[in-house]
């Protein structure tokens, strides 16, 4: 297999002379190329060993290079094409500039441990031509130990478009992705098909939904599989500050996590504020509204499908806790700067639809929120089989926060700085607790204890200065 340094204009030469296979094709693509049929040429190279895509040359013999001016920006086709493609493959995009115009090389992989899809439909090489590979040989693919990633497995399949259209939230679907309902059972019925929301089954009788499709898109996940109702959040509301006060509500919400986000963020935040403590946090829009969101958010998508238990969302008399099952991937003192995703497909299914923020900014935006309203820090653990994220409602001055919750707040701040390519200093702390020149020594003091315990480290270039010291997240 070549690699982008061996792709040189001698080496495009000597392939101008060959004929295309099926590990060698000719595209001409000289104003634009169809990211969909680029998209299905990897998939169908991949599962015939790998290959190489020549655009910006002539697909008859003889091959002449005319130059090709599709996709002036190489690293995002790359990522572009790795999200929509499962299992995920690298493909290498190279750009050569020839005499005769720019040729975009694209080298694709072979599969590994199981045949690349596409949209749901496994596509190969025979000779020149993509073609669909044959229902038995995906079939021999598959039985041999190999098996498809959890959430882009199909739930439900051979559907008629009516029965599809009555199990996802088709009016949900269009006001999140168009900003209004949708009245032609057609025009839906298309609009899911090319988010890939619904899937044409592989041998054109119908339609199938995936895990992911039902989760995000259901109308009530009780129609489902029970793998899939299994899965609904769990909304449980009490009246003091721990599990042992009385229980004012308890239940599992029936809705997608796309379709029903609205509806649990009404009935958390709607619920938190009823209490004394919650309307303090400003009610729906708020500060603590987004935070919220976005935490909510976070659970679902870090999940653990392979667990048999549920996001559970308590509203307690001064907090709100989110856990969802799976022990963090990530160290809890470093999650706001280090991110990674136990379901990345499902991420990226909720960041296209609107609802999730770019990738690892989700805890940053929280902490940012926490700041700016002078409230008590975001705890977060991970043991148990379970992550667990405590949000406490209203504004926290700082006479009234606890040691602990000081020096979260102050560790926060400085990872926040470093996401955000700033660095903190014993100012910047000042402003996140909204102080002035007084307690000038405590502050140094817990950042002192924090260096000591090893999660900060500071600048020696200004170690000796109280103004100008410089503090960093010790991994930075």
């Amino acid at each position: 297999m070549l690699a982008g340094k061996d792709i040189t204009v001698e080496k495009i030469d000597e392939l101008l002379k060959e004929l295309a296979s099926s590990c060698l094709t000719f595209n001409e693509g000289r104003n634009g190329y169809s990211t969909h049929r680029l998209c299905k040429r990897c998939a169908a190279m991949a599962n015939a060993g790998g290959g190489l895509m020549l655009l910006g040359v002539t697909a008859k013999m003889p091959h002449k290079v005319v130059g090709s001016q599709a996709y002036r920006d190489p690293a995002r086709l790359e990522k572009l094409v790795a999200s929509r493609l499962r299992p995920t493959i690298r493909v290498e995009i190279v750009p050569v500039e020839h005499p005769q115009g720019r040729v975009m090389c694209v080298i694709v992989p072979s599969a590994n441990a199981e045949p690349v899809r596409y949209k749901h439909v496994w596509y190969t090489r025979i000779g020149a031509q993509t073609v669909c590979m044959p229902l038995h040989e995906i079939a021999h693919l598959l039985g041999s130990g190999k098996r498809i990633a959890w959430l882009d497995d199909v739930c439900m399949r051979n559907l008629t478009a009516e029965a599809a259209l009555d199990l996802l939230d088709v009016e949900a679907f269009c006001r999140i992705t168009e900003g209004k309902p949708c009245t032609e059972p057609d025009l839906a019925l298309e609009a899911l098909k090319r988010s890939e929301m619904l899937v044409p089954d592989q041998d054109g009788s119908g339609f199938s939904i995936t895990r992911a499709s039902a989760l995000l898109l259901a109308r009530c996940m009780e129609r489902f599989p029970a793998e899939i109702a299994w899965k609904r959040v769990r909304m449980v509301k009490y009246e003091g500050k721990t599990r042992k006060s009385a229980v004012l509500f308890d239940q599992r919400l029936d809705r997608g996590y796309a379709s029903g986000l609205d509806a649990m963020m009404e009935m958390a935040a709607g619920r938190g504020s009823g209490s004394r403590n919650g309307a303090r946090s400003g009610g729906a829009g708020s500060w603590y509204r987004k935070a919220l969101r976005e935490l909510l958010i976070n659970a679902i998508v870090h999940q653990d499908f392979d667990s048999s238990e549920e996001v559970v969302l308590e509203v307690f008399a001064d907090r709100v806790e989110i856990a969802n099952p799976g022990e963090s991937l990530t160290s809890p003192d470093y999650m706001i700067s280090h991110y990674r995703s136990r379901n990345p497909q499902l991420m990226y299914a909720m960041m296209d639809l609107g609802l999730a923020s770019d990738l690892g900014r989700g805890l940053c935006i929280v902490v940012d929120a926490l700041e700016e309203n002078c409230a008590a820090p975001l705890e977060i653990e991970s043991k148990g089989g379970f992550t667990r994220a405590r949000l406490f409602f209203g504004r926290r001055a700082y006479g009234d926060m606890s040691k602990s919750h000081k020096k979260g707040a102050l560790y926060q701040h400085c990872l926040l700085k470093r996401a955000n390519h700033q660095v903190a200093t014993q100012a910047s702390a000042r402003a996140r607790f909204n102080l002035g020149a007084k307690r000038q020594d405590e502050l140094p003091r817990l950042l002192n204890e924090l260096v000591a315990e090893g999660k900060l480290k500071y600048s020696y270039e200004y170690r000796n200065s109280r103004r100008y010291k410089l503090y960093y997240p010790h991994r930075a």
